[in-house]
């Protein structure tokens, strides 16, 4: 969660980036875990200046054939987080800008559960936009394959043959991703929209 436009919050399992304003997160494997951080991001987004519009980035990923698991990381916290969030900008009268994060994965079928727990984005991201228009908008970014936990046992092979099918010829790097996620964030006239940052690649 970042309060636009130079300070930003960030909750999560690890830090391995050493993020200033780091705070570490509950298990969204589990509804409780979800609820849990919910409440915890509400409570702070309602101490924030009204004035300011706040950017919600709800970058959680599960990668597993596990369909509890999978539905519950990529798809129940995003519900919860992003519509108790759009709830309360709207009782406060301020703005709200949710950056979804997809997955490839639901272009190309890999790993059913996680393909469609990403899948039911597109429908969050819409239903954030129609219930909770103008405080609310919502955008979807699909990256591509990029450096992070999700990719690390990957081989180097794997990743350099992934890399060559892209219209650059390598993988994404997370600057890239950062880049769609602040062009998403801070241009208040980008809403609905899906950004495809697959780099001309559906493996």
């Amino acid at each position: 969660l970042s309060k636009l436009p130079s300070e930003a919050h960030f909750w999560g399992r690890s830090n391995p980036y050493t993020l200033k304003n780091w705070r570490e997160g509950p298990d969204l494997a589990s509804v409780e875990g979800c609820i849990a951080l919910k409440t915890d991001m509400d409570e702070f987004l309602k101490q924030q200046s009204k004035d300011d519009e706040v950017g919600l980035v709800l970058l959680q990923g599960l990668s597993s054939t596990d369909w509890a698991a999978s539905l519950s990381v990529n798809t129940l916290s995003a519900g919860i987080i992003a519509e108790a969030l759009s709830k309360t900008a709207v009782a406060q009268d301020r703005q709200l800008s949710v950056s979804l994060i997809g997955s490839l994965a639901s272009y190309c079928g890999r790993k059913m559960p996680y393909a469609t727990a990403k899948s039911a984005l597109v429908g969050l991201m819409h239903s954030l936009n129609n219930a909770f228009s103008p405080n609310v908008r919502a955008n979807l970014i699909v990256p591509g394959a990029f450096p992070s936990a999700m990719t690390a046992d990957w081989s180097d092979e794997k990743a350099r043959e992934i890399g060559r099918g892209t219209f650059r010829r390598r993988l994404s790097q997370p600057g890239e991703v950062v880049a769609a996620i602040e062009f998403a964030t801070k241009n208040n006239y980008i809403v609905d929209s899906v950004i495809n940052m697959s780099g001309q690649r559906i493996f």
